[in-house]
Protein backbone atom coordinates (compact mmCIF):
# COMPACT_ATOMS: atom_id res chain seq x y z
CA UNK A 1 0.00 0.00 0.00
CA UNK A 2 1.14 3.58 -0.84
CA UNK A 3 0.00 7.17 -0.01
CA UNK A 4 0.47 10.48 -2.14
CA UNK A 5 3.41 11.92 0.93
CA UNK A 6 5.70 8.31 0.06
CA UNK A 7 4.98 6.21 3.12
CA UNK A 8 4.29 2.83 2.05
CA UNK A 9 3.55 -0.87 4.04
CA UNK A 10 3.67 -4.88 2.89
CA UNK A 11 1.74 -7.19 4.50
CA UNK A 12 0.43 -10.93 2.94
CA UNK A 13 -2.64 -12.14 3.65
CA UNK A 14 -4.62 -15.48 2.97
CA UNK A 15 -8.01 -15.32 1.04
CA UNK A 16 -10.09 -18.24 1.15
CA UNK A 17 -12.60 -18.24 -1.87
CA UNK A 18 -15.91 -17.73 -0.41
CA UNK A 19 -14.99 -15.85 2.25
CA UNK A 20 -14.74 -12.30 3.32
CA UNK A 21 -10.81 -10.94 4.60
CA UNK A 22 -10.33 -7.63 6.22
CA UNK A 23 -7.01 -6.53 6.19
CA UNK A 24 -5.73 -3.17 8.09
CA UNK A 25 -2.74 -1.93 7.14
CA UNK A 26 -0.91 1.21 9.45
CA UNK A 27 1.21 3.36 7.15
CA UNK A 28 4.03 4.79 8.76
CA UNK A 29 4.87 8.90 8.32
CA UNK A 30 7.87 9.60 5.47
CA UNK A 31 11.12 10.63 6.92
CA UNK A 32 11.56 14.25 7.17
CA UNK A 33 15.16 15.83 5.75
CA UNK A 34 15.86 19.60 5.82
CA UNK A 35 19.01 21.22 5.11
CA UNK A 36 21.35 23.86 3.46
CA UNK A 37 22.86 23.50 -0.02
CA UNK A 38 26.33 25.40 -0.55
CA UNK A 39 28.86 25.35 -2.85
CA UNK A 40 32.81 25.85 -2.08
CA UNK A 41 33.19 29.33 -1.05
CA UNK A 42 30.44 28.24 1.57
CA UNK A 43 27.61 30.66 -0.55
CA UNK A 44 23.55 28.94 -0.53
CA UNK A 45 22.55 27.56 -3.73
CA UNK A 46 19.59 28.44 -4.86
CA UNK A 47 18.09 26.08 -7.43
CA UNK A 48 19.51 23.02 -6.63
CA UNK A 49 17.86 19.74 -7.15
CA UNK A 50 17.96 17.28 -3.83
CA UNK A 51 16.83 13.65 -3.68
CA UNK A 52 17.05 10.53 -1.82
CA UNK A 53 18.21 7.44 -3.96
CA UNK A 54 17.70 5.05 -4.88
CA UNK A 55 13.85 6.38 -4.97
CA UNK A 56 12.22 2.80 -6.92
CA UNK A 57 9.90 5.06 -8.54
CA UNK A 58 8.56 6.38 -5.26
CA UNK A 59 8.19 10.08 -7.26
CA UNK A 60 11.25 11.21 -6.83
CA UNK A 61 10.51 12.15 -3.18
CA UNK A 62 12.52 15.48 -3.98
CA UNK A 63 12.83 18.98 -3.57
CA UNK A 64 14.74 22.15 -4.95
CA UNK A 65 16.17 24.72 -2.60
CA UNK A 66 15.32 28.14 -1.94
CA UNK A 67 16.99 31.36 -2.17
CA UNK A 68 18.87 30.19 0.92
CA UNK A 69 19.75 26.99 -0.44
CA UNK A 70 17.36 25.55 1.79
CA UNK A 71 15.83 22.34 1.50
CA UNK A 72 13.11 19.86 3.00
CA UNK A 73 11.98 16.69 1.50
CA UNK A 74 10.33 13.61 2.86
CA UNK A 75 11.10 9.75 1.69
CA UNK A 76 10.24 6.63 2.60
CA UNK A 77 12.58 3.61 2.37
CA UNK A 78 10.53 1.19 0.27
CA UNK A 79 8.70 -1.65 1.84
CA UNK A 80 9.51 -4.34 -0.24
CA UNK A 81 13.94 -3.67 -0.51
CA UNK A 82 15.82 -6.93 -1.07
CA UNK A 83 19.04 -6.07 0.43
CA UNK A 84 18.82 -5.69 4.59
CA UNK A 85 22.03 -3.04 4.26
CA UNK A 86 21.03 -1.29 1.06
CA UNK A 87 22.39 2.10 1.89
CA UNK A 88 20.37 5.31 0.89
CA UNK A 89 22.13 8.31 -0.55
CA UNK A 90 21.08 12.32 -0.10
CA UNK A 91 22.41 13.34 -3.62
CA UNK A 92 22.37 17.39 -4.45
CA UNK A 93 22.86 18.47 -8.05
CA UNK A 94 22.95 21.70 -9.30
CA UNK A 95 23.12 21.04 -13.42
CA UNK A 96 23.77 24.60 -14.37
CA UNK A 97 26.90 25.42 -12.54
CA UNK A 98 27.56 21.85 -12.68
CA UNK A 99 27.91 20.84 -8.99
CA UNK A 100 27.08 17.69 -6.87
CA UNK A 101 27.11 16.08 -4.23
CA UNK A 102 26.64 13.09 -2.01
CA UNK A 103 26.29 11.85 1.54
CA UNK A 104 24.59 8.53 2.78
CA UNK A 105 21.50 8.34 5.13
CA UNK A 106 19.43 6.81 7.41
CA UNK A 107 15.80 6.61 8.60
CA UNK A 108 16.74 8.25 11.42
CA UNK A 109 18.67 11.01 9.14
CA UNK A 110 17.09 14.53 10.43
CA UNK A 111 19.24 17.20 9.27
CA UNK A 112 22.22 17.22 6.26
CA UNK A 113 23.64 20.46 5.32
CA UNK A 114 25.96 19.65 2.12
CA UNK A 115 28.85 21.63 0.05
CA UNK A 116 28.80 20.94 -3.50
CA UNK A 117 31.80 20.26 -5.58
CA UNK A 118 32.81 20.03 -9.70
CA UNK A 119 30.30 17.38 -10.96
CA UNK A 120 31.31 14.65 -13.19
CA UNK A 121 31.01 14.98 -16.66
CA UNK A 122 30.94 11.65 -18.77
CA UNK A 123 31.79 12.18 -22.22
CA UNK A 124 31.99 9.30 -25.44
CA UNK A 125 31.37 8.04 -28.59
CA UNK A 126 29.26 5.28 -29.42
CA UNK A 127 30.20 3.26 -32.75
CA UNK A 128 29.53 -0.47 -34.14
CA UNK A 129 31.92 -3.25 -35.07
CA UNK A 130 33.22 -1.37 -38.16
CA UNK A 131 33.87 2.17 -36.19
CA UNK A 132 30.31 3.58 -37.93
CA UNK A 133 28.32 6.10 -35.57
CA UNK A 134 25.60 4.65 -33.81
CA UNK A 135 23.44 7.76 -33.33
CA UNK A 136 20.19 6.40 -32.20
CA UNK A 137 21.64 5.71 -28.89
CA UNK A 138 19.52 6.64 -25.60
CA UNK A 139 21.94 6.74 -22.17
CA UNK A 140 21.03 7.19 -18.71
CA UNK A 141 23.70 7.87 -16.00
CA UNK A 142 23.16 5.24 -12.97
CA UNK A 143 25.00 4.38 -9.62
CA UNK A 144 26.47 1.64 -8.90
CA UNK A 145 26.92 0.24 -4.92
CA UNK A 146 26.79 -2.83 -3.72
CA UNK A 147 24.48 -4.95 -5.63
CA UNK A 148 22.18 -1.79 -6.63
CA UNK A 149 22.34 0.01 -9.39
CA UNK A 150 19.87 3.20 -9.79
CA UNK A 151 19.29 6.22 -12.55
CA UNK A 152 20.27 9.61 -10.42
CA UNK A 153 18.45 11.39 -13.38
CA UNK A 154 15.34 9.86 -15.17
CA UNK A 155 16.52 12.27 -18.37
CA UNK A 156 17.80 10.42 -21.15
CA UNK A 157 20.88 11.19 -23.10
CA UNK A 158 20.74 10.73 -26.76
CA UNK A 159 23.86 10.27 -29.11
CA UNK A 160 24.28 12.75 -31.81
CA UNK A 161 24.73 12.70 -35.60
CA UNK A 162 28.15 11.57 -34.52
CA UNK A 163 27.57 9.05 -31.84
CA UNK A 164 28.57 11.48 -29.11
CA UNK A 165 26.39 11.14 -25.89
CA UNK A 166 28.00 13.87 -23.16
CA UNK A 167 26.07 14.34 -19.68
CA UNK A 168 26.49 15.71 -16.45
CA UNK A 169 26.48 13.53 -13.27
Amino acid sequence: ANKPDGSQAQMQATVTEGQTARVTIELAEPFKITGIIRDAAGTPVAGASVGVFPDYGNGGSGATTDATGHYELTWQKPAWVGSPNLTFNLIARHLERKLAAMQPIEETTKSVDLTLKPAMSVTGRVQDTRGKAVTNVVAYISLHQENSSFTITRQPVHSDEQGRIEADA
